[in-house]
């Protein structure tokens, strides 16, 4: 039975495992020659990726013939919590070899990716795929992208673990399709799948399907999904306080938004603090209508009818009628706001009727499809905000927070003890991106996080 390490402070680190394991069978442990672990995990990313600074007084780098080529097993956790990221990884280069102490130690980078991104590329996909488009997912992961999740060393041998990293469709897609895949990687077919889908039946539905992994599973499915899951079960992975300067801020395990309550995990209040917070993006009118955020229109010209179909979208119109981070729908933009469909043009062709047996083929719907996407991409970078916190294991990539930012502006005597947020950048945010940093002795983690309403009704709970 594993021990488990108490947690005695915020943003400690138990780390179990870092094994190097080199392509003949040699492995060596890297944790007495650890300086800091990087790893990243991005929604825009199929695997996750980063590198290891080491030290190396011991000549291992020699002694393995260390070239980029091995693999690399990473364990680690957060104190008491049992939840831990651990998967092995295939070493993709080694770079920033210098000699740190006259010619006795030696420091560099091993950079490394899931395996799961080199199989991506081993095997480009040349055949056609027909059914429905979840079964096609599973099938192209089955087939091309699932790989043991870790290398397990014991008593001296190497073996390939029985598990593997889980893929996890989050949002149904019964809809037929036929394709073609032109020798494309495995996760670029299921990337361009997830531009041809909506979440429902409905054409106005969602288009912001992604496959991406997280420390824990792969994902493939809406956006939106994810958000309205989370947002009606009432779970999210904590409420983070910012408290720039000398500020003083009563923090609280309970926020209300939208009538709804949602509640800290059980942890203490020192992993919701929020070291320090970058804006990364703001809301850009200019730009909103030089991307069709606001609205495009489609002109699709079909190749075998010979015929031309234009189709206009408006985003400020159908906002409403997505789920987002706050139910009560306020968007980046006033309902009357000035926008024109023809400052975004996306064209497009259709070879109607080019599978005989698939006359719903999901691939002619573009027409549709492409317009929605178009904005609820662009959605996703109306309001970014890099977050400096205590790192987490139990988090990944998707998960829901709340973010208390300050409100700015003077105060009478009778608001000191008042706990005053910005209307529009506190609320509930999705983690997009995550970098862990580990070291011996601490797990940081630099967030960045979006959400994609104004609105939030922000009720107060003991202090929030």
């Amino acid at each position: 039975m594993a021990t488990i390490t108490p947690l005695q402070a915020a943003g400690k680190v138990d780390i179990q495992e870092i094994t190097l394991i080199s392509g003949n069978g040699i492995y060596n442990s890297l944790i007495s020659y650890l300086v800091e672990l990087n790893l990243y995990e991005d929604i825009y990313s199929g695997g996750l990726y980063g590198n290891i600074i080491l030290s190396d007084s011991l000549g291992l780098i020699n002694k393995m013939s260390i070239v980029g080529e091995e693999y690399i097993t990473i364990k680690f956790d957060t104190p008491s919590f049992n939840t831990p990221i651990y998967k092995t990884f295939k070493c993709c280069g080694v770079d920033n070899r210098v000699f740190t102490r006259d010619t006795t130690t030696e420091s560099y980078v091993i950079h490394f990716v899931s395996p799961e991104v080199f199989l991506d590329h081993y095997y480009p996909v040349q055949r056609a795929f027909e059914g429905n488009v979840d079964d096609i997912v599973e099938e192209i992961y089955e087939k091309y992208i699932k790989y043991p999740r870790n290398m397990i060393v014991k008593d001296n041998t190497i073996t390939d673990s029985d598990n593997y990293t889980p893929l996890c469709i989050f949002t149904e897609c019964k809809k037929p399709i036929k394709f073609i895949s032109p020798s494309w990687s495995p996760m670029k077919c299921l990337s361009w799948l997830a531009s041809k889908v909506v979440s429902s039946d409905d054409t106005m539905s969602a288009a912001n399907f992604m496959f991406f992994e997280t420390n824990k599973q792969f994902y493939w499915g809406s956006l939106e999904s994810i958000i309205k899951e989370q947002r009606e079960s009432q779970i999210i992975s904590g409420i983070y306080f910012y408290t720039p300067g000398n500020v003083k801020v009563e923090k609280s395990d309970i926020v209300t938004v939208d009538s709804r309550v949602y509640k800290n995990p059980d942890l203490s209040r020192d992993f919701f603090s929020i070291h320090d917070l970058t804006v990364l993006s703001n809301v850009n009118v200019l730009q909103n209508i030089q991307t069709g955020y606001l609205a495009s229109s489609y002109h699709e010209l079909d190749v075998t009818k010979k015929t031309y179909t234009e189709n206009n979208y408006d985003h400020v119109a159908r906002y409403p009628f997505y789920n987002h981070t706050s139910t009560s729908a306020n968007g980046f933009f006033s309902n009357d706001t000035i926008r024109n469909p023809y400052a975004h043009k996306i064209v497009g062709f259709k070879h109607t009727g080019l599978f005989d047996n698939t006359p719903d083929n999901l691939n002619e719907q573009a027409i549709n499809v492409m317009p929605i996407r178009n904005s609820m991409m662009a959605e996703m970078n109306q309001i970014k905000l890099k977050l400096d916190v205590h790192g987490r294991t139990d988090v990944e990539l998707c998960s829901m927070i709340y973010v208390h930012y300050p409100k700015s502006g003077p105060r009478q005597e009778i608001d000191k003890n008042k706990d005053i947020k910005d209307p529009f950048y506190s609320g509930l945010y999705i983690i997009t991106a995550i970098h862990h940093r580990v070291t011996l002795e601490s797990h940081s983690m630099t967030m960045e996080v979006m959400k994609d309403s104004f609105g939030d009704i922000v009720e107060g709970d003991g202090g929030v």
